[in-house]
């Protein structure tokens, strides 16, 4: 899993997983979601030196989720690229 490790999937969750369609976002509500609030993250710790580790766990967030396209999409219009 990745280094975010929310939560622990089993094998046969994770492939339920990666077969899910991902779900519509409401209007407006990607005004709330955590990409806008990663990309304050993502400020924050470039001011206190710690860029790198953001950028690591960022990249595993992209990993775990790259079959999730509108998630992709809102990290990349958030310029949050690991």
């Amino acid at each position: 899993m990745s280094a975010l490790g929310v939560r622990g999937l089993q094998d046969d969750d994770e492939e339920e997983y990666q077969e899910t369609v991902e779900p519509p976002v409401p209007a407006g509500l990607d005004q709330l979601t955590a990409p806008h609030l990663l990309a304050d993250l993502r400020d924050a710790c470039d001011h206190v030196g710690r860029a790198p580790a953001f950028r690591q766990c960022l990249s595993a967030l992209r990993e775990e989720h790259q079959r999730l396209p509108g998630l992709l999409r809102r990290l990349d219009e958030q310029r949050l690229r690991g």
